[in-house]
């Protein structure tokens, strides 16, 4: 007889199994975005709008199976449910290998790629939003849930700068075709390690439908959603403006320091000091290597800068969703979290390749940073607290 685990710790043994799995299924998916467009450069002869519209296909499949996440983790075992998925996105990867080797080296046309990259897409939205929604939950108890859904948060966004950074470093080494098969190796780890945790049998609602917003989408924040993907925009077009592994390496310090931050701003939800710290640093990376017109601030100073930018703002707005969802919807309130954060960075890819002219480029990522700070500071914030049904702090 199945029976419910009691854990009076955070860091059990299921929740590192949870933790790590979620880094190892995310890694795969950052490692393709510096990976990709090169590796269709050589291979194909495809234009930078087809190649934007390949690397955006992914965003919008994350969607696909988002309406079934709560129908599938209820009629099925929430843990197969993820399983699956995540295997499913291992032999998606594995399909990169099949087509260097059967197809001369990428002679699909663009539009099968995309579909190729679509489905991917899809399948890794539903492992993450079963393992974001339902499964981190499952293995918390409620007085530890908050933490929980903060630190599984932050094994999701260090593959932002540490998948980029290893598969450069891969390419150096290595061809495409053996680089596909470490990151599927990397997703079917992740998957295994899935299938280890216990969870006990769950009788599903009586009233399921197949269709539904549960565990997707949280239909009350339209705003904060556009806001955190306005942001998120920007540092996708930044990871193409820092394809250079120092400058990865000093954007995971910036996280790092972000971290170190993040309890301490986050301890009252009414004050917004880490969101105008933010705001401060976004100014003096862009102004600093201007004003002294000195190469080492731009290669080391501005990616830290950057980078804690990017941290305190994921910190800021996972408290966002989860502040203004009800009771039983912590779980979409984290599931909205990462379509709206993984939405924005496919965003940022996509406009990277739609404007190839630096300034253009520039002027655009200025305009959506600009933007989310605005909508933050003139909007967001005051709709936040107004809508608040939780109490804030960790």
């Amino acid at each position: 007889m199945d029976t419910t685990p009691i854990h009076t710790r955070l860091w059990h043994r299921d929740f590192w199994l949870l933790a790590i799995a979620s880094f190892l299924l995310t890694m795969p998916m950052y490692m393709l975005i510096p990976l990709l467009p090169s590796w269709l450069a050589v291979r194909t002869d495809l234009p930078y709008s087809e190649v934007a519209m390949v690397m955006l296909s992914y965003g919008l499949g994350l969607f696909a199976l988002g309406p079934f996440c709560n129908y599938l983790t209820q009629r099925y075992r929430r843990k197969t449910v993820c399983v699956l998925s995540s295997a499913g996105v291992a032999v998606l990867l594995s399909v990169f290998f099949v087509l260097e080797h059967s197809l001369g080296g990428w002679a699909l046309p663009w539009y099968a790629m995309g579909a190729l990259r679509f489905v991917l897409g899809a399948l890794f939205g539903l492992s993450q939003m079963v393992l974001l929604s339902t499964l981190i939950i499952d293995v918390s108890e409620s007085a530890y849930r908050t933490e929980a859904n903060y630190a599984v948060v932050w094994f999701g966004r260090f593959p932002l700068v540490l998948g980029p950074l290893v598969a450069l470093q891969l390419y150096r080494f290595f061809d495409i075709d053996i680089i596909s098969l470490i990151m599927a190796a990397t997703a079917l780890l992740g998957a295994l390690l899935v299938s280890m945790i216990h969870l006990p049998f769950k009788a599903p609602d009586d009233n399921l439908r197949t269709l539904s917003t549960d565990r997707f989408l949280l239909k009350e924040n339209p705003l904060c959603f556009i806001n955190l993907m306005c942001f998120t925009a920007f540092f996708g077009m930044l990871l193409y403006w820092m394809l250079d592994a120092v400058m990865y390496a000093m954007l995971m310090v910036g996280f790092y320091l972000a971290i170190r931050l993040g309890k301490t701003l986050l301890s009252v939800s009414g004050r917004r000091a880490d969101m105008y710290l933010a705001f401060a640093l976004s100014g003096l990376a862009f102004l600093l290597p201007i004003l002294f017109s000195d190469e080492w601030l731009w290669n080391y100073l501005s990616p830290v800068l950057f980078g804690c930018v990017a941290g305190l703002v994921c910190n800021r707005f996972m408290f966002i969703f989860l502040n203004i969802s009800h009771h039983c919807q912590r779980g979409t309130s984290q599931s909205t979290f990462f379509l709206a954060w993984e939405l924005g960075i496919t965003l940022g890819v996509f406009l990277t390749f739609m404007s190839p002219d630096k300034e253009q480029l520039l002027l655009i990522a200025l305009s959506l940073l600009a933007l989310s700070f605005v909508l933050y500071f003139t909007l967001t914030h005051g709709w936040q607290v107004r809508h608040q049904n939780r109490q804030p702090g960790l």
